[in-house]
């Protein structure tokens, strides 16, 4: 192999390697695409309130986002950490009716932007609607525990309530899509 073959086999692997490090399941385990069990969309409660699908963090009657042992999310810390919002499993159904549907591909994000209200709940559905993997994520560190990883054609939710007015960016941060396009902002009011 001649150097610059090698040197695109090792930035491959880093990209992959990255990648499966940020696409976590519900517990917080590295989800291979293809690797688990694909569930349906739900509805689950608990003591601590209701899941807009099935793995997401509970949303409780009063329109808080908390974990299953009813502490609330905290968008600070680690994506798939124990206190961030939790990701769905994959969906195969009809996503949950109040989600924001948000396509990514190699032609950037659909929408590229959208507002909320500050302190609501906010559901995003999250889908590659081409044939590569994208990690949907914001990029203020106030916004830091939300992302969704996403394989080809998958399509997963995550909730979480939004945070005080203003303007947040957010981008697949796989190396070089975001410098293609994939990017946008959430107007929060």
């Amino acid at each position: 192999m001649d150097k610059k073959t090698i040197i695109y086999v090792v930035v491959a692997v880093l990209v992959v390697g990255g990648l499966a490090a940020y696409v976590f399941t519900n517990k917080g385990q590295i989800n291979f695409p293809g690797g688990e069990e694909v569930v349906e969309e739900g509805s689950g409660t608990s003591a601590v309130g209701e899941q807009t699908a099935d793995g997401t963090s509970y949303v409780t009657e009063d329109g808080k986002v908390v974990n299953s042992d009813g502490s609330e999310v905290d968008l600070t810390v680690e994506p798939g950490s124990p206190n961030a919002p939790q990701q769905s499993a994959l969906v195969t159904g009809d996503v949950p009716k109040d989600a924001i549907e948000i396509g990514i591909s190699s032609t950037g994000i659909t929408p590229n932007s959208f507002e909320v209200k500050s302190g609501k709940v906010v559901t995003l559905a999250v889908a590659s609607t081409d044939t590569q993997t994208h990690l949907f994520k914001f990029t203020d560190p106030s916004m830091a525990a939300v992302a969704i990883g996403v394989g080809p054609g998958e399509t997963r939710v995550i909730t979480f309530n939004a945070p005080k007015d203003g303007t947040y960016d957010f981008v697949c941060d796989v190396p070089g899509h975001s410098g293609r396009g994939e990017s946008g902002t959430m107007t929060v009011k």
